[in-house]
């Protein structure tokens, strides 16, 4: 999104892969809860009241969505949109509507 839309400076936050995207093996722990969710917690902190912040981590993005708010920030939780953005097939939608959208 940064070079799409030429933005500026970005906060970025990594979650590991939504378990639904791993093998069923790996699906146990993903990683993210509560490993990774409570450092994510612990470092939103909005450079100015009103900072944007995109959101797409599954059942917890409401959550860290809440955590924005509460700082001062505007969240949008993005859903699977980023999905479609990534070309990364989900939610059943078919391949001709994700090329029409996909950035990659």
């Amino acid at each position: 999104m940064k070079q799409r839309f030429r933005i500026g400076d970005v906060v970025e936050h990594v979650l590991p892969m939504q378990a639904v995207f791993l093998k069923a093996a790996e699906r146990k722990n993903s990683q993210h809860y509560p490993d990774v969710f409570q450092k994510v917690v612990d470092t939103i902190e909005p450079i100015k009241p009103g900072m944007p912040y995109l959101v797409s981590g599954g059942l917890l993005a409401k959550y860290y969505c809440h955590v924005i708010k509460s700082r001062g920030g505007v969240a949008i939780d993005t859903g699977s949109v980023p999905e479609i953005w990534l070309n990364i097939p989900n939610r059943g939608l078919p391949q001709d509507y994700i090329d029409q959208w996909k950035w990659v």
